[in-house]
């Protein structure tokens, strides 16, 4: 039997378009990082949350993650919605430089190496509209170094399947992705979970089913929401954790959730809840809290479906 979760509240005094102030009841510690729609048609918003206070950055993009060291952030896109390539961002959300991908395709999905040099990224669609593009070129993972600016493609996938979920493991050994057929149609999906070496050799497929898979610190386990439960669709989404060691796979929350991230200590998880906002999980109590609540002024949605990344010190 699943163990329903409780549901705590914080209410929200809203300073927009600056930011916002909770509760002084402060619910996690360490920085969050999001991309949201916006009200004003130019782009989704690069989001930074901290000690209950939510600030909105110049930058557009999606997709935003920490590096290892927490002083940089990478996000797919920026610069406006002719820019096609990643931005990387200081801890404040100020541009430290842009990387064009020239006519290699645009990144989607970012992940940061362990060593902070490059990053894996997943191609967007192969419809996306890139002027440089000389062709409609099948989604794919590519590792762009920091150093050079160079672009290495890892995998060659021709099937036209896009990857939503991408994540390299904390020892830099290995790569964790989703690809899926674009449809509304989840029977038509042809989802898979797919774990690879580090520079995309030796590809081998996961009994699971996850959207959006993360590690934890450890290496041990990777939490994910889902529509599938041992190979079964369930007909609504949850999240669930896999674990390596034992192969197993668990329901840690039944009801809708997205894009989840483990704590530092493996202990909590933050989501996407809702049709927005930002919510934590305590994985012994299953006790659910409000970080940020949804929809609030100058924006269509805070956080729905839209990579929240956490890290603490």
């Amino acid at each position: 039997m699943i163990k329903k979760a409780g549901l705590t509240l914080f209410l929200l005094v809203c300073l927009f378009p600056v930011s916002c102030s909770a509760n002084e009841n402060q619910v996690i510690e360490g920085k969050v990082v999001f991309w949201s729609d916006r009200t004003d048609n130019k782009g989704p918003a690069i989001c930074l949350w901290q000690s209950g206070h939510v600030r909105k950055t110049p930058e557009t993009g999606i997709n935003p993650r920490w590096s290892p060291e927490k002083k940089r952030i990478a996000i797919a896109g920026g610069g406006g919605r002719e820019f096609y390539g990643l931005t990387i961002l200081d801890e404040n959300g100020h541009v430290i430089k842009r990387y064009p991908v020239g006519s290699n395709p645009p990144p989607h999905v970012v992940a940061w190496v362990p060593k902070g040099n490059s990053i894996m990224y997943s191609s967007n669609k192969s419809d996306w509209r890139n002027e440089n593009l000389k062709a409609r070129v099948p989604p794919n993972i590519y590792q762009l170094s920091l150093k050079d600016g160079t672009i290495k493609q890892l995998t060659f996938f021709d099937d036209g399947k896009v990857i939503p979920g991408l994540d390299v493991s904390p020892d830099g050994r290995k790569l964790i992705f989703v690809r899926q057929f674009s449809s509304m149609d989840p029977t038509k999906f042809k989802k898979e979970c797919l774990i690879s070496n580090i520079d995309g050799s030796n590809i081998k497929k996961l009994d699971i089913l996850p959207n959006n898979p993360r590690w934890d610190r450890t290496g041990t386990r990777i939490v994910y929401s889902t529509g599938f439960f041992k190979g079964e669709r369930i007909g609504h989404g949850v999240l669930a954790m896999y674990d390596f060691t034992t192969g197993e796979e668990t329901i840690i929350l039944d009801r809708r959730g997205t894009h989840p991230v483990f704590s530092k200590d493996g202990k909590q998880v933050l989501f996407s809840g809702g049709w927005s906002g930002l919510y934590l999980l305590d994985l012994d109590t299953q006790e659910v809290k409000t970080v940020l609540p949804p929809k609030n002024q100058g924006f269509r949605s805070w956080s729905t479906d839209t990579h929240p990344d956490w890290y603490q010190e």
